[in-house]
């Protein structure tokens, strides 16, 4: 954007003259557009003697470069000062989102998770402690792990035996169900 200085109206950054008071930015230009210079009193290319009025500008493109710095600086500053403020409010968004996607928090589902890991490693540890001190890890884990499987296995083939229990189509009888017609 340029500021024209006699009138102050702002024109954008190609005009070449202001449109309330027709002077020529930075120089004089004659009826053919030939730029010369400010103080000339004929056009240096043609020699016409008709030429504009110059007038003074300010270019506002530095300005504007140094208003979005002074933007970003303050954001920044902003934004480092407040990061405990920011962070647990992006926290408190990302567990209400989690929360009503799972039904529960993210620090509830973390703990559960952990829960579950030591879970698993707790017989583990336990037992090649106990028992296995002496073998290797990996053979410990190999053992633990089948049996691992094996109670999922049991789980797995326990909890389908109870839900074809309970969720089961009952079979009638068709001859006690149909109606007998008067």
């Amino acid at each position: 954007m340029i500021l024209c200085l006699f009138c102050f109206r702002l024109w954008p950054k190609s005009a070449k003259f202001c449109g309330n008071c027709t002077r020529s930015f930075g120089c004089r230009l004659c009826s053919k557009g030939h730029r010369s210079p400010s103080v000339a009193t004929v056009c240096v290319e043609c020699a016409s003697k008709d030429l504009s009025k110059p007038g003074r500008y300010l270019s506002l493109r530095p300005l504007s470069l140094v208003l979005a710095l002074g933007l970003i600086f303050l954001g920044l500053k902003f934004t480092v000062a407040n990061f405990g403020s920011i962070s647990a409010l992006a926290y408190q968004v990302a567990d209400g989102v989690f929360g009503f996607v799972s039904g529960i928090g993210i620090a509830r589902a973390v703990a559960s998770i952990f829960n579950f890991l030591i879970i698993l490693a707790l017989p583990f540890v336990l037992g090649w402690i106990l028992f296995e001190r002496g073998k290797r890890p990996s053979v410990c884990l190999q053992a633990y792990w089948r049996l691992v499987g094996a109670l999922s296995r049991l789980f797995v083939r326990s909890f389908s035996f109870v839900a074809k229990a309970v969720f089961a189509p009952q079979k009638r009888d068709k001859s006690k169900s149909k109606r007998k017609e008067p």
